[in-house]
């Protein structure tokens, strides 16, 4: 805890300058990215954090961290000004990246050559290799079949681009412009994610800004854990999902959660979930993911709490079995794990719903991504559309119809006949 405190008016403040700055990121990302995904289907996150790798604020709920891996590599002691850092490796990250189109960029933010604070984006990229374009493909099995590898690496040192390591990843992409586009966007956005963020430190001091980033913390986490001893009485709960197939003829795969409430103590329990398929299913889940979607739901029912790193105080403990779908071993592919990780998230509702009589929602299908590839004028091109599916019911309404899982929304018709050799005859429901 920091040695000053801020007032109610000035933790406010704060905490609405953090939430204007990851408006403000992810702006800036989706206008200025050339994947289709980033720029239409909103395939992203943008995130503020703490000196400690702690989330401040982040865009699309994502509260989990994103640091650990870099701070393997780079101690933050030996971080400086103008650094950024670069990864997609799941393995080599526990499961913070969970396929590898999903490239990480970060650079620490300083205020008077103190560091206070990290930059990120996070945006999945229209290809990085692989088998086939667009890198995702229901054939693989391996991850080394699933595109380019990117260990956490210095992509630029004290301001100076390390450009020969961008060029190596371009190479790999059968789209090297999109993947450059995509590159400068991400790297556009930390720049301005780390110049808000060391404003804020500027204009309210270093000790009070600092008290009210710990206090934003600790109200988040005070207030969706009271919520969850409301809902949550003392006791075990169990919930089973299944992902129907790995598209290889096997299946189905059980996923399995049990929750345990103790007075002091909240653990769940995914030691029970089927082993890895052959497919590219699987889904390496980091830690803290079971907290996230737990802390989603609850900050709908608690809207003075904001989406940080309080919401990981809800599960103090997370149980995984190596060699299961939810903790493949290396190098298990990994492409797919979208289907998997949907059925997670409605999962952890289904424990919701069997503390609360239903008030969590129901499952829905996870999404229906179709990819359309050819030659036009000499030039390949790929075209990957995510169909709109819907949501689950909810205790009070239906679900809501015909939005894609990500952002909400499917590509407009303007933009297909714009970007692709492709004429839309009808669209509709």
């Amino acid at each position: 805890m920091a040695s000053a405190s801020c007032d109610a008016i000035t933790l406010e403040l704060i905490s609405g300058a953090l939430g204007m700055a990851a408006r403000e990121m992810a702006t800036l990302l989706e206008r200025t990215a050339m994947s289709p995904f980033i720029r239409e289907k909103k395939d992203f996150h943008v995130a503020l954090a703490d000196a400690q790798g702690r989330v401040l604020v982040a865009s699309g709920g994502a509260t989990g961290e994103f640091m650990s891996a870099v701070f393997e590599r780079f101690p933050a002691d030996e971080m400086g000004p103008g650094d950024i850092y670069w990864y997609n490796d799941c393995y080599g990250s526990r499961g913070i990246v969970s396929h590898s189109p999903d490239q990480v960029f970060v650079a620490p933010v300083f205020f008077e050559e103190r560091l206070v604070g990290f930059s990120q984006a996070w945006a999945h990229f229209n290809d990085i290799g692989g088998m086939h374009p667009g890198t995702i493909s229901p054939d693989a099995t391996s991850i080394y079949q699933e595109g380019i590898i990117v260990p956490v690496v210095r992509l630029q040192h004290r301001g100076r681009r390390n450009d020969d390591l961008q060029h190596l990843f371009e190479r790999n992409s059968r789209y090297p412009q999109m993947v450059r586009g995509d590159i400068r966007a991400s790297i556009a956005a930390v720049a301005l994610g780390e110049r808000r963020l060391s404003e804020l430190f500027a204009r309210f001091g270093a000790e009070v800004a600092q008290a009210g980033l710990d206090q934003g913390l600790e109200r988040t986490a005070t207030l969706v854990t009271a919520k969850l001893r409301e809902l949550f009485a003392d006791g075990d709960y169990s919930f089973t999902e299944t992902v129907a197939s790995d598209g290889k003829g096997n299946g189905p795969f059980k996923i399995r959660m049990d929750l345990t409430v103790a007075p002091d103590r909240v653990t769940l329990d995914t030691t029970q979930t089927d082993d890895q398929a052959p497919g590219p299913i699987n889904y390496l889940m980091h830690c803290d993911m079971p907290a996230s979607s737990l802390g989603r739901y609850l900050l709908s029912l608690v809207p003075e709490a904001r989406g940080n790193h309080g919401v990981q105080s809800l599960i103090d403990e997370v149980k995984l079995r190596e060699g299961s779908l939810l903790q493949p071993r290396f190098p298990a592919p990994l492409g797919m794990r979208g289907i998997t990780a949907v059925r997670s998230m409605n999962c952890i509702l289904g424990l919701v719903n069997g503390a609360t009589d239903g008030r969590g929602g129901a499952s829905n299908s996870a999404y229906v991504i179709y990819n359309l590839r050819g030659m036009h004028e000499g030039k390949p091109f790929l075209m990957s559309d995510g169909v709109a599916i819907g949501y689950g019911a909810r205790a009070f309404a239906d679900g809501i119809d015909a939005v894609y899982l990500v952002g909400q929304k499917n590509y407009p018709a303007e933009f297909v006949e714009t970007v692709y050799p492709v004429r839309v005859v009808a669209y509709g429901l």
